[in-house]
């Protein structure tokens, strides 16, 4: 992963448009405008273009008391790199990267993430737990799964 300034990443909207072609930009524009949120760019030879990028993820944290909390916002695999096993391959590089830069104490640590109805398999198929139905303000049903990290 290369992780992405918070000062360069409007730089890749349009990077992320075109790899997540389902989210609508102004959405975009809102998760790359929070400085909490994070860019994690997936490429094949950590040289930081655009035509060897196979994907990234958005993603924010939140570290309580109890737990921590890693917020999955969006991820997106390159159309041309899709149903060839990367998306997994993301998240699991995604959970070596929080391991190695972010988990330091001994509490319990958690990814959450909303997914659509067209998601749901390939998250549960990477471990993810079902642990919510929610109703948005689009009308239509977002499911709620963590994934409890053991390290």
């Amino acid at each position: 992963f290369i992780e992405i300034a918070q000062h360069q990443m409007i730089h890749y909207k349009p990077l992320i448009l075109e790899y997540s072609n389902s989210l609508n930009e102004k959405f975009i524009e809102l998760l790359l405008d929070n400085e909490k949120n994070k860019i994690l760019i997936y490429n094949l030879d950590q040289q930081l273009k655009h035509e060897n990028t196979i994907g990234f993820i958005i993603f924010t944290s939140s570290f309580l008391n109890h737990e921590n909390r890693f917020y999955l916002l969006t991820m997106a695999i390159h159309h041309e790199f899709q149903n060839m096993g990367y998306g997994s391959l993301l998240l699991q590089e995604f959970i070596i990267f929080l391991k190695q830069k972010y988990i330091k104490q001994s509490k319990p640590n958690k990814i959450i993430l909303h997914s659509t109805n067209n998601n749901i398999s390939f998250y549960e198929k990477n471990n993810f737990e079902f642990s919510a139905l929610l109703y948005n303000n689009y009308r239509y049903f977002l499911h709620l799964y963590t994934l409890n990290l053991d390290f």
